[in-house]
């Protein structure tokens, strides 16, 4: 019925306009009147409820990695509106998955929601080259984008890595993970390194004449010989 006036006769929990919107203001009821022009009215109890609380917890990420947000009360239920770049489960924990922004919203069981905005940073890209494996006494260099940041290995005593150069040794039988941390936003790409031992030590004499032969041998198993040279001396398989 057209011509008549809204009321609110709580306005601290909630206020209308002359339109008819309710506008909620703090949590609890009010009841909304619309009288005529003749007096007579209508009424309906309007409940504002409480919005959940401000939504803690880190608002950065790294690709591949997780944060934790929390709200209250319990019970609501978390979504992401970019789940390319970042998924979030029942426990508000955020997986990165690609560089970007996503924003986190959290929906109370009354309905009311609050939101946050957690920005996902790039991981280094992959290492180049692809090795993942080197004898004890052996060096390979590592690169990666953005350059600038730092290499660091997890067992120096195994395989050691040059800080800023990527330069890798390998020193003892073993294994190592092999870190790169990204020079502005932290994260990092990481590869597990195996370094193999030598074979012993090769017996047998160093010195014979032309159309003669020698025996050479070596205590580990499972090889294979070879001559750097095959004019002036040749080796067979035994």
């Amino acid at each position: 019925t057209a011509g008549g006036t809204w009321s609110s006769s709580n306005t601290a929990a909630g206020t209308i306009d002359a339109a008819g919107v309710v506008t909620g203001s703090a949590a609890g009821t009010t009841t909304i009147s619309y009288v005529t022009a003749n007096g007579c009215f209508e009424t309906l109890t309007v409940t504002v409820n409480n919005l959940p609380s401000v939504i803690t917890g880190g608002t950065t990420v790294c690709e591949n990695s997780t944060t934790t947000l929390s709200s209250t009360p319990p019970g609501g239920t978390w979504s992401s509106s970019t789940p390319a770049t970042g998924t979030v489960n029942g426990g508000g924990v955020v997986t990165g998955l690609s560089a970007g922004t996503t924003t986190i919203t959290y929906t109370s069981a009354a309905g009311c929601t609050r939101t946050t905005v957690v920005t996902v940073n790039a991981r280094p890209a992959a290492f180049t080259p692809t090795t993942n494996a080197l004898c004890v006494g052996a060096t390979v260099t590592y690169s990666t984008t953005p350059t600038g940041g730092t290499w660091t290995s997890s067992n120096a005593t195994n395989a050691s890595i040059g800080s800023a150069t990527g330069l890798m040794t390998g020193n003892n039988a073993g294994t190592a993970t092999i870190t790169y941390t990204h020079p502005t936003n932290g994260c990092l790409r990481t590869r597990t390194i195996t370094v193999n031992p030598l074979p012993a030590a090769i017996g047998g004499s160093t010195t014979l004449c032309p159309a003669t032969n020698v025996t050479l041998s070596n205590t580990s198993t499972g090889g294979t010989w070879s001559s750097s040279n095959a004019a002036v001396g040749t080796i067979g398989s035994t």
